[in-house]
């Protein structure tokens, strides 16, 4: 069976989803090996997968000039994300340092394909190129946004296929599917180990649930802390409602205190767990928790931030899965009425119903596996140099 060498964007956002992709090859009998930041490998060798840290040793250079270890400052700005997660000032040494550091481990492993995220596809097609073996790039999201490190030559970006982390069942009518774009399964792995505590004994189990979160980097949205306070504003008006709001890791939770008794805020919560219970989440519209949300059949709020977000929620209004909010002028009373409308409206709960048994029979279909022994299959038969993926569909 073949080696599968894997490299995701540092964000869990982009890590989770390949979770389920990652766990189906090795059950097919392949080699799945994570290269990434140090930050993650508990938590991925906590799924059973195999992982290789890279940048162990680098430093970055904070606000003030001063050098700071890569352990002590967020993952993104390794790369050269900034802390408020503007990407675009590239920094091109920690690029290098990570195309120097990937390549002796590339040579050692020997794998037979390359998958790497589309965001930081750019240098992947370097070493791909480099050692002449396949590539391939996988989409967290449903729009093919900017690469760091600059685009590669356009000849190359048309060969290498696109692994969509998403059935297209979830795309506005009439999307175009571009060449060389796979839409695969949901890819999300219900059975996800997580690190952290939570305390479960402080929910109040008589009373219907409602998730709250807007994701691993709500610190960099500049209206979060306004959307956390209206969402508290409005349970305190909703005593027979439970919430819980993970806020995320850079946000304290005193800064909203005092709290209202039907609400619990917590840094982090098991986002699977808390929606196996919740009769809705209010989200920010990352694609990863609005798959969740659809696999586990639980209708949305979604008060999109940036990045693919608005258009996420295009299609969740679209589908009829959920409601929007408008984030740039939020109350607790525009929050109160979208609970109402959701909890009041049964069409919601049937197309979301109908939308889950959709994603799950896709799922369910491996086609993820399908797609990705189909391009071993091809590079087997070809030079991985020459390959031209434009010539055939790969399924």
């Amino acid at each position: 069976m073949a080696t599968i060498a894997l490299f995701p964007f540092p964000a869990y956002g982009h890590l989770n989803p390949t979770l389920k992709l990652a766990r189906a090859l090795k059950q097919a009998g392949h080699r799945v090996c994570y290269l990434g930041l140090a930050d993650f490998e508990d938590y991925i060798r906590s799924q059973g997968l195999e992982f290789i840290p890279i940048l162990e040793n680098s430093h970055t250079t904070d606000a003030s000039g001063s050098t700071k270890a890569r352990s002590q400052v967020n993952p993104l700005e390794v790369i050269g994300i900034g802390a408020n997660g503007q990407a675009g000032k590239i920094n091109h040494t920690q690029l290098n340092e990570i195309a120097r550091q990937v390549k002796p481990i590339i040579q050692d492993m020997n794998p037979d394909l390359l998958i790497v995220d589309f965001l930081i596809g750019g240098f992947a097609y370097m070493v791909a190129q480099e050692f002449g073996i396949a590539g391939a790039l996988i989409d967290t999201t449903l729009v093919e946004g900017i690469m760091l490190g600059g685009p590669a030559p356009e000849s190359m970006r048309c060969e290498l296929p696109v692994l969509v982390l998403c059935p297209e069942a979830f795309e506005l009518p009439g999307t175009a599917r571009n060449p060389n774009r796979y839409y695969i399964e949901p890819s999300v792995d219900l059975q996800r180990q997580e690190l952290h505590a939570f305390p479960w004994e402080a929910l109040d189990q008589s009373k219907p649930l409602i998730y709250a979160s807007l994701g691993s980097q709500a610190y960099v949205y500049e209206h979060s802390a306004r959307v956390f306070g209206a969402i508290v504003e409005a349970m305190s008006e909703k005593p027979e409602w439970q919430l819980v709001m993970a806020i995320g890791p850079h946000l304290k939770t005193t800064d909203f205190e005092p709290l209202p008794a039907n609400v619990l805020m917590v840094n982090w919560a098991p986002q699977l767990k808390m929606l196996e219970r919740a009769a809705m989440m209010i989200t920010h519209g990352g694609l990863g928790a609005v798959k969740e949300c659809i696999m586990l059949s639980v209708p949305m709020i979604v008060f999109p931030c940036r990045w693919d977000q608005p258009f996420n929620a295009a299609r969740v209004v679209a589908h009829g899965l959920g409601m929007r909010g408008n984030i740039n002028q939020v109350t607790a009373q525009q929050v109160a009425n979208l609970i109402d409308s959701v909890a009041t409206n049964p069409t919601l709960k049937r197309r979301m119903a109908a939308m889950s048994q959709t994603f799950r029979q896709i799922e369910d279909s491996r086609i993820g596996v399908k797609v990705v022994e189909s391009i071993l299959s091809q590079a087997h038969d070809q030079p991985a140099r020459s390959t031209d993926y434009r010539s055939s569909a790969i399924l």
